[in-house]
């Protein structure tokens, strides 16, 4: 992809109400974990697109 550093997977962070996307990682890409989340063993990550933006609902699952 041209214009695209491949010698980094840096991304520029937003305000979660400002957000267009995500990534999903099993870890973080790099030892800068600044902006990374964690999700707890147990629990699910809902995404949802509302006017452009993303949203985020976590929940526990019951099993």
């Amino acid at each position: 992809m041209a214009g695209w550093d491949t010698s980094t997977y840096a991304f520029e962070q937003c305000a979660e109400d400002e957000a267009t996307g995500v990534i999903f990682a099993s870890e973080a890409f790099t030892e800068d974990t600044d902006g990374w989340s964690q999700l707890d063993f147990g629990h699910m990550v809902f995404l949802r697109n509302e006017g452009g933006r993303v949203t985020k609902k976590v929940e526990a699952l019951s099993v």
